[in-house]
């Protein structure tokens, strides 16, 4: 079970991780720095199940903007000690060449997520419970 250190921060050796959007982009590079700092296993989460090549990582199906789909990726995944909120939207261009809506609505999923999302990250998983954090 992972501790924590004030002075430290949280270990991520022998943790569970649960990275949003974790498929592509800076979602993949923060699963794979999770796992080349010790996490023992990480959930990398999108809309739909993507294949991974390394059995440490476990796709799960999470929208972050659906309660139900919410419910449904926290009892999938009881065992997270480490979340990464990093959900967003990918529009399609690059963000100096979007228009300011678009940008604005692509931090929505981060910055509010489902009314589920919020209620649960102030309902830590049993892991996390027993570790006192």
């Amino acid at each position: 079970m992972p501790s924590t250190d004030s002075s430290r921060g949280t270990s991520i050796e022998g943790a569970v991780a649960l990275v949003t959007g974790g498929h592509r982009g800076f979602g993949r590079a923060l699963v794979d720095e999770l796992l080349e700092q010790g996490a023992v296993k990480v959930y990398a989460t999108s809309r739909s199940a993507q294949p991974q090549g390394d059995p440490r990582v476990v796709p799960l199906i999470l929208d972050v903007s659906d309660d139900a789909s919410v419910v449904a990726a926290a009892q999938a995944a009881p065992d997270v000690s480490i979340l990464v909120n990093n959900a967003g939207i990918l529009f399609g261009t690059s963000v100096l060449a979007a228009p300011c809506r678009t940008y604005k609505a692509s931090l929505t999923p981060i910055s509010s997520g489902s009314s589920a999302s919020r209620e649960r990250s102030h309902q830590p998983s049993p892991s996390i419970r027993r570790a006192r954090w």
